[in-house]
């Protein structure tokens, strides 16, 4: 399995972050989530990120429409 490493390009400003909070309607999912606080649940697969769960894009555990707002 190859390594990946969080680069700091990847990371939202505080502006993008600011936006995309100014855009979440009800619960919210954040996949891929990254350094990101934003979301109810916020989903990666890296353990240094801030995600409150550990989690793939392509194999999410959740039913359709289980959130009002989606952020990959």
């Amino acid at each position: 399995m190859m390594s990946h490493v969080l680069k700091a390009n990847w990371i939202h400003t505080s502006t993008v972050e600011e936006w995309l909070e100014s855009m979440v309607l009800g619960s919210c999912l954040n996949v891929c989530c990254g350094m990101s606080k934003i979301g109810d649940v916020r989903i990666d697969r890296r353990p240094e990120t801030n995600r409150t769960e550990i989690g793939d894009l392509f194999k999410l555990n959740y039913p359709s429409m289980s959130f009002d707002t989606v952020i990959c």
